[in-house]
């Protein structure tokens, strides 16, 4: 990946140094991901859900198809301003864009969003740009302001915006043919050397009016190139112009290309970006990948009116569903709509919850389970409360869920404690393990529909060999990293073999994250390095992750005692046993935890709960 997008830039930097055209940019839905705006089928199937419960029949294109051209113009606005809200943040690769058009190596923004990310990330940077927006502009003279030399960077949306909503393209009708002056435009720019990142290459519009003559085609999406696209390239000789990454890595890496000062006199070695025997954390949202489908799932079951009252989160152990509920949950709930809360269960959660509750000030002390939830709902009267119990599996065990007893003692303890006059304003996410024979989540959704408790299910997949690579690749970029390719095919390796492994020697992600922790302590990892670190320390991590189930064990500790573990575990795995005291003795301040680190899904009186190192 590394290899192409410097090919890329040493041509952008030509061009600009020479005075020549610049490349064109396409953006698509999936520039937009990262920054909390769902994806196209994501908008559609929940405005399906809240607006078009009588209609049942077709797939989801044909439907929404129905309901957008029956709804007027100022609704269809209405319908799509809350999806604006959620992506209202730009992401760091939107931040990353707008320097390299402001440094002059873009001229031409050709997107199809409706989102405004863009236009921020612009104005933040003090880019002077012009809008060429349909519906906005007259269509005719669209080309002719494009084609103008003041100002130089022009954003140009032939599907039109949101402030334009009556014309905005979205139903398959309106998408199959442009009106002859913006198809024309769009031949134009796009016969040009052009950048097409994130976008699907399903619109009709688009297929007939891309220029099937011209420059060089560069695709930037992390699948490679749509089916569509693919047969472009071909003809215009691209081939091997496909960039596979997702927009913030693509975007980070080519910012680092071009606008790279020099060497860094510094010889500190960058952020860290990988975990070390923990989970991710909200303040790693931007960091977090490969789950896009889940956090989309869990927005349309809590998105719902009426909103679902129960979730369900499954998946495999070590499939990294605290990750995702950390990350990828709790850092995206707003928290002008919703009171969020994450507790970490034990086998005595009918004790500890309202306890961890009062503790934190949000109910009285005193109080039984069913009435501590009361409580927590009537203190968010203006928001939705929504309680994140991580490692629900704890109140029960899989080997009772065998027996009928067993299943009847967690149908009473669902039925009569915890959903028990459940309140309206509350959304319980329950956090499980679905191990071997026994689904604990299929389970859970039983009980729901016995308590008539509207729910959904998120199902946290294990990842696959592409989705590691995907991940180091990633993380390594944005980082500033760079890991020889052989290190990142002999983990994915790795990791494919220990999927279907003995539990006690299964390679799994948080192997991979350990490893490539370890190795990041300067910008280049060599594969030898990568070598020697990995046949030393395989067998301890098999130990620590596998047997000993540390990550549970440490997360399970208050902070700042959680982070001090971790980092006593690291010494032996970078210091050979003569050197550990020598080491402890040179990075003792960096062993010790950071001051201030707020906890996870907490808030006290409103605010986010801070806890200090403790030292």
């Amino acid at each position: 990946m590394m290899g192409r997008v410097k090919n890329l830039a040493s041509l952008m930097r030509m061009r600009k140094e020479q005075g020549d055209e610049k490349l064109v940019l396409m953006l698509g839905a999936g520039a937009s991901l990262s920054s909390g705006v769902p994806s196209t089928n994501t908008i559609m199937t929940e405005l399906l859900a809240a607006n078009d419960n009588d209609n049942t029949g077709g797939d989801v294109a044909q439907r929404f198809d129905q309901l957008w051209k029956r709804t007027p113009d100022a609704t269809r606005r209405g319908f799509l301003t809350p999806y604006l809200e959620r992506g209202a943040t730009p992401s760091v690769g939107y931040q990353k864009l707008s320097e390299l058009i402001k440094a002059g190596y873009f001229d031409v923004i050709l997107s199809f969003n409706f989102d405004q990310l863009l236009d921020r990330s612009l104005q933040k940077a003090g880019v002077e740009y012009a809008r060429v927006i349909r519906g906005e502009t007259i269509e005719s003279r669209m080309q002719q302001l494009v084609a103008a030399k003041t100002p130089r960077c022009k954003l140009v949306k032939p599907h039109g915006s949101l402030n334009s909503v009556d014309n905005y393209l979205f139903d398959s009708a309106e998408m199959l043919r442009y009106p002859e002056p913006i198809e024309a435009l769009v031949r134009e720019v796009t016969s040009r050397d052009i950048v097409i990142c994130g976008y699907a290459f399903k619109d009709t519009c688009v297929l007939r009016a891309f220029a099937d003559r011209g420059g060089s085609v560069f695709c930037v999406n992390p699948s490679g190139a749509p089916s569509a696209l693919s047969v472009v390239l071909k003809d215009r000789l691209s081939e091997d112009n496909e960039i596979r990454t997702d927009f913030d890595t693509f975007f980070t890496a080519l910012h680092q290309e071009l606008l790279a000062t020099g060497p860094v006199v510094d010889e500190k070695p960058p952020a860290n970006p990988f975990k070390f025997l923990e989970s991710y954390d909200e303040q790693d949202a931007a960091i977090f990948r490969e789950r896009d489908d889940e956090i989309a799932d869990f927005f349309i079951f809590l998105e719902r009116k009426p909103p679902s009252q129960v979730i369900v989160i499954s998946g495999p152990s070590k499939a990294g569903k605290t990750s995702l509920v950390r990350a990828g949950l709790l850092a995206r709930l707003d928290a002008g709509k919703y009171l969020k809360v994450y507790v970490r269960c034990r086998t005595d959660v009918e004790s500890q919850l309202p306890k961890e509750l009062a503790a934190r000030g949000l109910v009285p002390d005193g109080l039984d389970l069913p009435a501590s939830l009361a409580a927590l709902a009537a203190s968010s009267a203006d928001r939705r409360a929504v309680l994140f119990l991580d490692q629900f599996d704890r109140v029960t065990s899989p080997t009772k869920l065998l027996t009928k007893e067993g299943q009847k003692e967690l149908s009473a303890f669902l039925r009569t404690r915890l959903f028990a006059g459940l309140p309206e304003n509350l959304t319980l996410v329950l956090v499980v393990t679905d191990a071997g024979d026994v689904s604990l989540g299929a389970t859970l959704m039983q009980e729901c529909d016995r308590s008539d408790l509207r729910r959904g299910s998120v199902l946290c997949h294990s990842f696959d060999r592409q989705n590691v690579i995907k991940i180091i690749e990633s993380l390594a970029s944005t980082a500033g990293f760079e890991f020889d390719g052989r290190i990142i095919e002999d983990l994915a390796d790795s990791f494919e073999k220990g999927r279907n492994a003995d539990p006690k020697v299964r390679f799994t992600l948080a192997h991979v994250h350990a490893i490539c922790h370890v190795l990041a302590g300067t910008k280049r990892v060599a594969f030898e390095s990568y070598k020697g670190a990995f046949d030393q320390n395989l067998d301890a991590l098999h130990q620590a992750i596998n047997v000993v189930e540390f990550m549970n064990f440490a997360e399970d500790c208050d902070y700042p005692m959680s982070a001090w573990f971790r980092n006593m575990v690291k010494v032996p795995l970078r210091e050979s046993k003569e050197g550990i005291a020598a080491f402890i003795k040179a990075h003792y301040e960096e062993l010790l935890p950071v001051r201030d680190r707020v906890v996870a899904g907490s808030e006290r009186n409103g605010k986010p709960v801070e806890v200090g190192a403790g030292r």
